[in-house]
């Protein structure tokens, strides 16, 4: 029961922190279309469960006249691709399109949503192709998943950072890395940061992300491999002493791992 609950709770705050979601019909404002989406039949939320995993998507066309094909491009929360020019169909096969009935312009597709995936808001793009000319998108519609699954805060740990800095008459750049896991998927973390304090314990409240994507630039060597970086630059005039540093990483449920604070001693 507990856990029905906290899941409850989790979807309340999934729906009502996003924002509003439009079923947004683009219309090309020219004469030469001749076939437009006029209805998406979409939800604006989903939960994945064990029964109920795969999402209905059909959109009504006003005209199947000189119309090839209507397709979508769907792209999760991270901005990845999920399907690119998938093909709705309007032939009444209802198992495996989810179509009921042929030829009466609702084209439909049945799309398989899968636990693993992550939560937050998806885009789907849908456009019309006509026989002759070139394809238009017609319509956006934005949904909000959650995989159904107990959310659990991520975990940092193995912090590589240096003890002591020497400051010099140019900046001083030092790599700093901290490895973060995440019990419902790496997808989950939305982000591992930093925030510093001053020798007098005051901060400027920013935060400084860590990156786990490859880039060299931010000192990181390989990515995806869960092990997030960074390089400061310390210029000459940082104030020295000791300088408290707090490491923390959050997930996309807004839960915050476990803190790690570590002491660097900045000197001339």
């Amino acid at each position: 029961m507990k856990k029905y609950i906290t899941a409850l709770l989790i979807i309340f705050a999934l729906i009502y922190s996003c924002d509003k979601i439009p079923d947004d019909i683009i219309d090309p404002g020219n004469g030469t279309v001749q076939n437009r989406i006029t209805t998406v039949n979409l939800p604006g939320n989903f939960v994945y469960s064990v029964s109920d995993s795969v999402l209905l998507v059909s959109v009504k066309i006003d005209s199947a006249t000189n119309l090839s094909r209507v397709i979508y491009d769907l792209t999760d929360p991270l901005g990845n691709t999920m399907a690119s020019s998938s093909r709705l169909f309007d032939d009444g096969d209802l198992s495996n399109h989810g179509d009921s009935t042929a030829s009466d312009n609702i084209f439909s597709s049945l799309v398989p949503f899968s636990k693993s995936l992550p939560n937050g808001k998806y885009e789907f793009e849908f456009y019309i192709y006509p026989i002759s000319g070139s394809p238009v998108r017609s319509a956006i519609h934005y949904l909000n998943y959650f995989n159904g699954q107990d959310q659990y805060p991520p975990v940092i740990s193995n912090l590589n950072a240096p003890d002591t800095l020497f400051l010099a008459a140019v900046p001083v750049a030092t790599t700093m890395t901290v490895e973060a896991w995440d019990p419902n998927g790496q997808n989950d973390i939305d982000m591992v940061y930093f925030q510093s304090y001053r020798p007098d314990g005051t901060t400027s409240g920013t935060i400084f992300e860590l990156l786990d994507n490859g880039d060299p630039t931010a000192g990181d060597a390989t990515a995806g491999d869960g092990i997030y970086s960074i390089i400061i630059q310390l210029p000459p005039q940082t104030t020295t002493g000791k300088w408290r540093f707090d490491f923390q990483a959050r997930d996309r449920s807004d839960s915050l791992s476990n803190l790690i604070s570590h002491n660097i001693y900045i000197l001339q």
